[in-house]
């Protein structure tokens, strides 16, 4: 996990005197619209009255309501405050209007907003800025072309997850996004979407074929599709373990889309209990070491570690252990997974070569999770580990152990006890793991966390929302809108000192999230940015948020306690705080 500044507002950052850890923080890579929407971003402010309109579009599409959509970062300003009336529209030549908002946030500062803008048909499109007052108002004030049909394809082909069965209990940790687990007898979902104006001149089929293994494909079903339409698929006659399923989208001569997914179907689900359970989660793909792919089975052959899962009847959600993420505790959703960090210190001083944490022991050589004890009442897993560099060094001999304690409703505990010297370190982070063939915003809403307090506060920043930090909260409340639900939270045993959100306006990056390739699973690739979406063929990780906190306690001497967030006092150490953890179902009162 690349760290970044956890200790400063971005708004308040002067990179002459403060630093990150010994780092001077004007060496850390960070977006061009660093300070808070609520100042302007331009060294020259707009002249008065001037309103300003801007569309960046990512290369991210999905089937939404209004058939394809593209994500987009729409940019506005205008002298007016917030809430002045102002109308968006998307606009197909000449008069056609695909998609209409009557906004609130655009205001005399430069502001951002994601919102996923349908593609359309083969005509010309742009965005307007009318108002104030809307359509009824003044006309046009602003406009900025609006060219989505780059790159978009005709027809998108969409799974829509199986949930009879939890991937961990199927054996399988992070499958890829063109492959699906069920129990035989399930009927498996597809949604498919095509464009006005498509080539091939036919109204549209979508033609489903099974390919079993070594065999030659069987046609499942042949069914007309406009605008989006949705597909039901019995699997009870399939008494293959693994068939493919060729979904293609034609018009006459043309193939408009062609998607092959993989179903691992069991014969029954298994009968799941609240517990913690020894495992031996698979990987399904090749694992990138360096130049290299490895099989999964061959970089574990002759070992005898094992995996660990916390499973939760009824739930989609599982807590997991796993080798592939260097045991790191993490939230297995169907869309993503989700962990809280780990004990993390200062990268490339003492030695070092990179990032110095547990997310370095690629082989688990110092990181090991064991059951403690697991009853029908209470599961306790144990989580222990050194801080290691890329090169696989101890550095200063620091190592932690956190022990996880879970109940029967998804609520638990983390206790973090860290073994350390001076320095920076940091031990709470959201960060979204991304399966391998997804992007973060497909599994997280950009109003990504909610923040609330005891006493009554609330803040729901929304990527993009620069400069975003809060502070003076008695404690912290942190709720993530990951996938469907239930949704991962974590309570702060006391005040944070800050908490930071990394919600800058990434519009040289490929999603609204930062992310990052180099864990988990992956082998031999430094700390580094993504920015190429090919990475995304591989798993990958996104940090949505720091809390900095102080620890419940603080000894000196060769003592054994450790806590959750930023630490740093000369001399071998150890500080304990515990956080409250767990799953929520979207529906339940806060």
């Amino acid at each position: 996990m690349f760290c970044l500044l956890a200790v400063l507002p971005v708004a308040a950052q002067v990179t002459d005197t403060y630093t990150y850890g010994n780092r001077p923080i004007d060496k850390l890579p960070k977006s061009h619209y660093a300070r808070p929407e609520a100042e302007r971003e331009w060294d020259e402010p707009e002249p008065a009255g001037e309103r300003g309109l801007a569309l960046h579009a990512k290369d991210l599409f999905r089937i939404g309501e209004s058939g394809i959509e593209r994500l987009c970062v729409v940019e506005a300003w205008a002298p007016e405050p917030e809430g002045g009336g102002y109308c968006l529209s998307l606009v197909e030549r000449p008069q056609n209007v695909l998609w209409r908002i009557w906004p609130r946030w655009i205001g005399p500062n430069q502001r951002m907003r994601p919102y996923w803008l349908p593609v359309g048909g083969a005509e010309q499109q742009h965005l307007s800025l009318l108002g104030p007052g809307g359509p009824g108002g003044t006309m046009g004030v602003a406009a900025a072309d609006a060219d989505l049909r780059t790159g978009a394809l005709w027809a998108l082909i969409e799974p829509l997850p199986a949930h009879s069965i939890h991937e961990t209990d199927a054996g399988y940790a992070l499958l890829p996004d063109p492959e699906l687990v069920a129990v035989r007898g399930e009927t498996l979902s597809l949604m498919v979407a095509v464009r006005p104006g498509h080539p091939g001149g036919d109204d549209p089929e979508v033609v489903v074929l099974l390919q079993p293994p070594n065999e030659a494909p069987r046609a499942l079903c042949r069914e007309p599709v406009r605008g989006r339409r949705q597909l039901n698929l019995a699997s009870a006659n399939w008494r293959w373990a693994q068939p493919d399923l060729i979904v293609r989208v034609v018009s006459g001569c043309a193939t408009l889309a062609e998607r092959r997914l993989t179903v691992h179907l069991l014969g029954a689900a298994p009968q799941i209990t609240f517990g913690a359970r020894p495992a031996n989660l698979r990987y399904a793909l090749q694992v990138k070491d360096g130049d290299a792919n490895r099989n999964w089975d061959d970089l574990w052959k002759g070992s005898d570690k094992r995996d660990v899962v916390v499973s939760f009847p009824g739930s989609d959600a599982r807590f997991v252990f796993w080798r592939g993420t260097s045991y790191v505790g993490c939230w297995a959703f169907p869309e993503a997974w989700l962990c809280y960090e780990w004990l993390e210190a200062e990268p490339y001083f003492y030695g070092a070569v990179d990032c110095v944490e547990p997310i370095m022991d690629k082989d688990c050589r110092y990181s090991k999770a064991e059951i403690v004890g697991t009853t029908p009442a209470r599961a306790v897993v144990k989580w222990s580990y050194a801080l290691t560099d890329f090169e696989g060094k101890i550095i200063r001999d620091e190592h932690a152990e956190e022990t996880f304690t879970f109940y029967p409703d998804g609520i638990g505990t983390r206790f973090l006890r860290g073994f350390y010297t001076s320095g920076w370190h940091e031990t709470q982070e959201f960060i979204v793991i991304n399966r391998p063939g997804r992007w973060p915003s497909q599994a997280l809403d950009p109003q990504a966390i909610t923040f609330v307090s005891p006493t009554g506060e609330r803040q729901e920043p929304v990527w993009p929302k620069p400069g975003f930090s809060l502070s003076g909260w008695p404690q912290v409340i942190s709720i993530l809108r990951l996938g469907n639900g239930p949704y991962p939270f974590m309570v702060t045993a006391d005040a944070p000192s800050q908490v930071k959100v990394w919600a800058d306006p990434y519009l040289d990056k490929p999603d609204l999230f930062n992310s990052y390739p180099h864990w988990p699973v992956t082998r031999g690739m430094l700390t580094s940015w993504l920015t190429d979406p090919a990475d995304f063929a591989r798993p990958t990780h996104s940090n949505l948020a720091n809390l900095v906190s102080d620890p419940i306690r603080e000894e000196s001497g060769d003592m054994t306690q450790s806590a959750p967030s930023r630490i740093g006092e000369s001399g071998d150490m150890t500080q304990s705080a515990p956080s409250r953890i767990g799953i929520v179902s979207p529906d339940s009162p806060e």
